[in-house]
């Protein structure tokens, strides 16, 4: 089992690729966007902006 930094740097990892590819203005980003606030949900205080900000994005997202 990998540790819990690595695991917030794949995490952040994630976040950023999804940020910045075209899928992530798709109604797929939207679902990917989902599973990411997911993870970043389990980390607790440390994830919590982050995932606001995931989740306002979803949220424009489905909008469109």
């Amino acid at each position: 089992m990998g540790s819990p930094g690595a695991a917030w740097d794949a995490i952040e990892c994630v976040g950023t690729l999804w940020g910045r590819l075209g899928g992530a203005r798709s109604s797929e980003g939207a679902w990917l966007g989902e599973r990411l606030a997911h993870a970043l949900a389990r980390h607790g205080e440390r994830g919590a902006s982050a995932r606001a900000a995931v989740l306002r994005r979803v949220d424009q997202l489905r909008m469109r």
